[in-house]
């Protein structure tokens, strides 16, 4: 039996599940019925509403749509499942959101890196989309979980304050910071290695929804990038009370720069015009300036701790022999435990 009989099997078969499956059952098949066109919004939103009825019919809603993702061999149908899980997520409610995630976390999250759908080419290809795709919910989930609520969340970005969300960040502690930042340039590294499909209705529908999350993951970031700057200022000015990672922020400062050139490539204009990238570079200069300020003054604390002998050679604090100052190319005697370190200290 040929791949394109089975799957006109698997089509009848769910056309008849429907009429003797259960109210969630039902409403995850009609969202995810196998065909190449997206899902649509009226079957999503019958989908939302049930999951809101009741901590029970979420639960029922979840679980179904996941057995939905894990069972179905077919691209199509898994990336409608995945498509369905986003909706759910972006729409849903805070206890919604806490259903999702201890049904991933049962099912050892979103793993889906050996999907491989085989019955035609195009196929093959929407197959690395399915694991691009649930890996990008799935960091979306970590980042969040870091963040303690679903950042990308439609109601939270048309409700949230500025003022609020800025207060929040300013009273975390430094690893905090650090964490979440962490957690965010995960989810931004992985949207900016989308797969590049185009002509197909379903895979724009989803290209949409990671737009939006990905212009909501750049809002994040930039509200951090901001704090960051303002610690890395305090330092600076020579607060001794602020202790920060320098190390920590610069090198996720990096790893956000290094998704700039990706970004325009996947995304082009589309909400990279924020301010982010400017605001990133802008902070890698102050980290910049303290590492190299730290540099110097460990430079200085050295070379005060060594001092010169009547003949010119330098020695430490219990008359190693360290370095020379101004008695030539190398010591008659020879090396004591290191080479012959030159420091700029003169005779007094």
């Amino acid at each position: 039996m040929g791949w394109p009989k089975l799957r006109i099997l698997l089509h009848l078969k769910d056309r008849l599940s429907l009429f003797t499956s259960s109210p969630a059952r039902a409403a995850v098949l009609r969202a995810t019925l196998l065909s190449s066109s997206p899902p649509s919004e009226q079957t999503l939103h019958h989908l939302l509403l049930l999951s809101l009825h009741s901590p029970v019919s979420a639960s029922s809603c979840v679980s179904s749509l996941l057995s939905r993702l894990y069972s179905s061999p077919d691209a199509h149908v898994s990336l409608k499942c995945l498509l369905a899980l986003h909706y759910l997520l972006s729409r849903g409610t805070f206890i919604l959101h806490g259903q999702i995630l201890s049904s991933l976390a049962a099912r050892n999250c979103l793993n889906l890196s050996s999907f491989r759908d085989c019955s035609d080419p195009s196929a093959w290809q929407l197959s690395s989309l399915v694991r691009w795709y649930a890996s990008f919910l799935e960091l979306v989930l970590l980042a969040s979980k870091r963040l303690s609520f679903f950042y990308a969340s439609a109601s939270r970005l048309e409700s949230w304050d500025g003022q609020v969300s800025e207060k929040w960040i300013s009273g975390l502690g430094n690893s905090e910071l650090l964490s979440e930042t962490e957690g965010l340039a995960d989810v931004l590294e992985c949207a900016c290695k989308m797969p590049s499909m185009s002509g197909h209705d379903l895979v724009c529908e989803i290209t949409s929804k990671v737009i939006e999350d990905y212009g909501a993951t750049r809002c994040e970031i930039l509200k951090r990038v901001h704090e960051i700057s303002d610690r890395i200022d305090g330092v600076l000015m020579g607060d001794g009370a602020i202790d920060v990672d320098v190390d920590g922020f610069g090198r996720v400062l990096e790893r956000i720069r290094d998704c700039e050139a990706n970004a325009y490539v996947v995304f082009g204009n589309k909400r990279n015009n924020d301010g982010l990238w400017e605001a990133v570079a802008h902070t890698n200069r102050k980290v910049a300036e303290v590492v190299e300020r730290r540099a110097r003054k460990s430079i200085v604390i050295y070379a005060e701790s060594v001092r010169l002998d009547a003949s010119g050679w330098c020695y430490g604090q219990q008359n190693q022999l360290i370095g020379g100052g101004g008695g030539g190319g190398h010591n008659s005697d020879g090396l004591v435990g290191r080479d012959l370190i030159q420091i700029p200290v003169m005779a007094a």
